[in-house]
């Protein structure tokens, strides 16, 4: 059934005019009022179906390629998942969909423990406590945010099973939401609800999550945004001197990591690549996705293969200035290091070649150049 869902999700994503779309119970009233008022605030359009909608799960998978946001709140026992519902977001997100999740409590009687398993973090009963909510310094999502809190409230805890994951606080330590990045999916879970915050605080907090799992779009005509780029030697420089410093006719840039199962099964065809291009003065850099330097160190000393310039976006501003929502993420750059195609999962030596070709080729003869965005559900690992 899930599969005759996701056909019909993915067809219909051409005609879905909307990345944002709202999952909750009633949009008149509570939460799921004031999420909309806060997304509207942001300057962020969305959609909104009810969870009680029998077309709910196909609108859903028609923001494949955007994000879905599922509000619940423990005074309206209709906004709660589902048993069969929480299926249905493990296949939403395993097929590479980004959520996120603004929720006071959830029913743990209902949703089984692999539930949270999958999704990389569980909850536990607390408070909301008085205070600031704070932002974790440096963190891509919620660094320099600072929330107060008038009220207190129950509210179930997040344990992340990753510390990293953690990205807000209550004023007694608690964590008060996260944003999870795994092998195919990119999440925000947020235990506050909207009504206890003011609504510019709310509208804040819910538009930089949107704008984190959304990422920010670079197409191909843009000129390749410039970031902090950390070299494995520990030394920093702009992404702009990394480029300038190695001058190319066409460049190959790919965002990876260490774990990621797919950037491992793209890099034999990087390696050939970079053989079999190099007579049209083709080269490839590198960056490494928010890992330690150490780790990426001994990720090249374990592949010897890679001769090519590699580097950390230690804060992760790098892969949100280019978009980047998975990995492997792989952006063909012009020899004035502008991007010309962009593919945004493993992508096959043949249709990688043509791409360095057609690039190659437009250059040499000054022909009109058509961009291609390949962005169809393939292997990737989100971030």
């Amino acid at each position: 059934m899930f599969k005759i869902l996701l056909l019909l999700g993915i067809l219909s994503q051409a005609f879905c005019a909307q990345k944002v779309l709202l999952v909750g119970h009633d949009i008149h009233g509570g939460a799921t009022k004031l999420t909309m008022d806060g997304l509207k605030k942001a300057g962020v359009k969305a959609s909104f179906i009810s969870n009680l909608d029998k077309a709910f799960q196909s609108t859903a998978l028609s923001y494949l390629d955007g994000v879905v946001i599922r509000v619940v709140e423990s005074n309206d026992p209709l906004s709660q998942i589902s048993l069969a519902e929480s299926d249905f977001w493990v296949d939403f997100l395993a097929a590479r969909g980004a959520m996120i999740f603004v929720a006071d409590q959830l029913d743990l009687t209902i949703i089984p423990e692999g539930f949270f398993g999958y999704l990389g973090f569980g909850l536990k009963s607390g408070t909301a406590s008085i205070g600031n909510i704070t932002g974790r310094e440096g963190d891509i999502l919620s660094h320099g945010l600072s929330i107060p809190l008038t009220q207190e409230h129950p509210a179930q805890i997040v344990v992340p099973e990753a510390h990293g994951d953690a990205s807000l606080y209550f004023s007694n330590g608690e964590i008060a939401g996260i944003r999870h990045q795994a092998c195919s999916f990119r999440l925000v879970y947020l235990s506050v609800l909207p009504q206890w915050l003011s609504a510019t605080d709310f509208s804040d907090l819910i538009g930089r999550a949107v704008d984190w799992t959304l990422g920010h779009g670079l197409v191909p005509g843009n000129p390749a945004p410039d970031f902090v780029f950390t070299n494995t030697d520990g030394t920093v420089q702009s992404f702009n001197t990394v480029l300038s410093d190695n001058p190319a006719q066409v460049r190959l840039v790919e965002f990876m990591a260490s774990w990621c199962s797919h950037c491992k099964k793209q890099l034999p065809e990087i390696v050939k690549l970079k053989t079999d291009m190099a007579h049209l003065g083709f080269d490839v850099v590198f960056v490494d996705y928010m890992e330690s330097m150490d780790a990426v160190n001994q990720y090249l000393n374990e592949h010897p293969e890679i001769s090519w310039t590699t580097g950390i976006t230690v804060d992760g501003m790098g892969a949100k200035k280019f978009g980047v929502k998975g990995l492997p993420s792989l952006f063909i750059l012009d020899k004035n290091n502008i991007v010309r195609h962009v593919f945004r999962k493993v992508t096959s030596y043949g249709i990688l070649r043509n791409a360095i070709e057609d690039t190659a080729k437009a250059q040499s003869f000054e022909e009109i150049f058509e961009p291609v965005v390949d962005s169809s559900n393939e292997s990737t690992n989100t971030l």
